[in-house]
């Protein structure tokens, strides 16, 4: 395997075509097509410019994972009939309001391999089905423009008005399978009653859920109030068999997360090759490695029938949960540091992205001689810089603003910590006395004991840091000291200095991890349950948090590949490598510049939205990206300009691929409802 090609590379010109044609709803996008505009037309209603914004990443609202969104400028010389055009259109496909049709847009890039050859080929062609959400019009000049706000249908699903569904819903299940049949039911029983209450419509809306294979059996946990810093408002109780209660206003994917959050094997850390890497409490890196399986949703909606008397047609949503490759899943420091301080695990981790198709794109930028697809490059750091998240919701903090703050946590901070020291010490002892059942029981104990060890030894590395700090001695500490400690004099840090230096991933946090079993019950068991499910609060603050520390924007020649076709990422969320070089000069006087990989910025990307621009015959796409925190680029540098691994660990992922093929295509054979 190795980086693929921007397709459109292989033309000397290119340019593209755009098309809108409505279809009736109840034909699902077949059926006869009625052209309404497209571009390059005289005359007519011409299309002058298309926005596309696709958005990627995993959304922490409703847990999409793709959506079409776009803008699309119209001209029209001499004239006004657009909305007219509608309307008659609507009439002949007898679409009962013209208000509900569904538009196609059509995209088809043409290109010319010989500036001798007239005759194009036809390169890619791509179809969205999508609703109009509103049209604004102008007109001057004698000419009316106009701009229409046009949504992937399947976005549909998200309406708030049945997304986040009004009604209070029970549903008791030992296993996510059941959860998921027995959820349907009571939705739709629910929103029948709704529509025959409901003076203003007839026909309800239907609702299918359907889980993956291979997850339906999974049984539920014991649920600890709030073990995973949540604060959610949906009631779970009973253990084995739960009886889950959501508020009014819930949103039906977090209905069906709730659930899958609540099975023993999700806590337990789902990888892409069908392990787990938390079957401890000790988080397993090597497993890590693997990628972890996360959730999101495959919708569709589907047009049953028009309802007269609410004047719009009657939906049918579908939520297909699907496995979703996360690779920017961080869950506690220790698993974290040993897979950015592994250069096997981090090799083994890039050979599994790209066997399941994750990393396909390189770019090359600054100074690297490469450049053909960056236009430009620009880069934020936000203040929550390389934030981890630890467990219990726990703060990371520099330690030298926690001393000098005034009326903020920094006041009792070294009482804090002693006291969760002397906790921990008192925990440790107390499971030191346990007398295990079983050699099962044994080995969770010494599990429980190593880890709280290792929470108590980085406290105490944390007190006297601080001591350290508080007292003016910065030997111990990460960094250059202010001043030179034989000289006494200002010490300067040069570019020569740090060219070729990546920052250390895990240096800038400090971590306060509270004590697990100090807020568990208990029975073991259930003590257990509670730090399992802890954990996966933490890991879910990760995944949902706002704080990835360098975000980018990547101006690019437009690429066919981003436009994503049915399945393109339906494994996981995206990833590209940015290679830039970093430029220095020597300290001889003679200000010769040399230049090296530039570390701090070289490296993975995950893309949370592509905006592609088409106007003026030009095509041009702006990549919106996070740093991929878990990736240490350089130990891997070499591996990542390839785009390959080298050894015979690439062999070794066949495996997680033909389990992932397995796991998608049972999504598909429960598309008609959930077992």
């Amino acid at each position: 395997m190795s980086y693929e090609e921007n397709l459109l590379n292989k033309y000397n010109n290119y340019t593209y075509k755009w098309k809108i044609m409505i279809v009736d709803p109840l034909n699902d996008g077949g059926g006869t097509k009625y052209v309404l505009a497209e571009s390059g037309v005289d005359n007519e209603v011409g299309i002058n410019s298309v926005q596309h914004d696709f958005h990627l990443a995993f959304n922490a609202e409703n847990r999409s994972n793709a959506g079409s969104y776009f803008q699309v400028q119209l001209i029209e010389p001499n004239g006004l009939s657009l909305f007219s055009r509608i309307a008659y259109i609507a009439s002949q496909l007898s679409i009962a309001n013209h208000i509900h049709a569904l538009y196609i847009l059509e995209l088809k890039l043409i290109g010319w391999s010989d500036d001798d050859d007239p005759k194009p080929t036809e390169i890619h062609t791509q179809e969205w089905l999508t609703k109009c959400y509103g049209i604004q019009h102008s007109f001057a000049d004698n000419t009316s423009q106009y701009t229409m706000t046009m949504i992937e249908t399947k976005e549909g699903v998200y309406d708030r008005v049945d997304f986040n569904f009004p009604v209070e819903t029970s549903v008791e299940a030992s296993n996510l399978g059941e959860f998921a049949t027995k959820l349907q039911t009571e939705i739709n029983k629910a929103a029948k009653v709704r529509a025959d209450l409901d003076p203003s419509s007839i026909l309800p809306t239907l609702f299918k859920f359907s889980v993956p294979t291979a997850w339906k059996d999974w049984q539920f946990s014991t649920v600890i109030n709030d073990a995973d810093g949540s604060g959610r408002q949906v009631s779970i109780t009973g253990s084995g068999s739960l009886k889950f209660v959501f508020p009014a206003g819930t949103a039906i994917t977090n209905m069906l997360a709730e659930a899958s959050y609540a099975t023993e094997q999700f806590r337990k850390i789902p990888t892409t090759v069908g392990k787990f890497a938390g079957k401890s409490i000790v988080v397993d890196a090597k497993e890590l490695a693997n990628i972890i399986n996360w959730i999101s949703f495959d919708v569709n909606v589907k047009f049953v029938k028009f309802d007269s008397l609410a004047n719009r047609y009657q939906r049918e949503l579908t939520f297909n949960m699907i496995p979703y490759a996360t690779t920017q899943a961080i869950i506690d420091k220790n698993s974290h540091k040993e897979l950015i301080d592994s250069k096997d695990l981090q090799k083994k981790r890039l050979a599994q992205a790209l066997t399941l198709g994750l990393l396909k794109k390189r770019f090359d930028y600054y100074l690297t001689g490469q450049n053909t697809e960056v236009l430009d490059l620009s880069i934020q750091f936000n203040n929550a810089y390389y934030v981890l998240q630890p467990l219990h919701s726990g703060i990371t903090q520099d330690p030298a603003s926690t001393l000098t703050e005034s009326g903020g946590p920094g006041d009792n901070i070294l009482e804090n910590l002693a006291q969760q020291v002397s906790t921990l010490t008192q925990n440790i002892q107390d499971l030191r006395l346990k007398i295990p059942d079983s050699a099962d029981q044994a080995i969770n104990l010494g599990n429980q004991i190593r880890t709280l060890v290792s929470n108590k030894t980085a406290l105490e590395t944390r007190v006297n840091s601080i001591n350290d700090l508080a007292q003016g001695n910065s030997s111990n500490l990460n960094g250059v000291g202010p001043r030179d400690s034989a000289s006494g004099e200002p010490k300067y840090i040069t570019q020569q200095d740090v060219i070729g230096l990546g920052l250390d991933p895990t240096s800038h946090v400090t971590f306060n991890n509270y004590s697990l079993n100090s807020n568990g019950p208990e029975n073991s068991g259930s003590n257990q349950a509670s730090q399992f499910q802890a954990r996966l609060g933490a890991l879910k603050l990760n995944l949902n948090g706002s704080g990835d520390m360098l975000s980018i924007n990547i101006s690019v020649r437009g690429d066919p590949y981003w436009l994503a076709k049915a399945g393109t990422f339906d494994n996981g969320g995206p990833l590209f490598f940015l290679n830039v070089n970093f430029p220095s000069y020597s300290a001889d006087g003679d200000y010769t510049a040399t230049t090296s990989e530039d570390l701090n910025l070289a490296g993975l990307y995950n893309v949370i939205k592509v905006t592609s621009q088409y106007q003026n015959g030009q095509f041009i796409m702006t990549l919106h990206a996070n740093r991929n925190l878990p990736t240490n680029s350089g130990l891997i540098y070499e591996q990542l300009a390839l785009g390959q691994i080298t050894d015979s660990q690439a062999a070794n992922q066949v495996e997680a691929l033909d389990l992932r093929q397995i796991s998608l295509a049972s999504i598909a054979s429960d598309a008609s409802g959930p077992r």
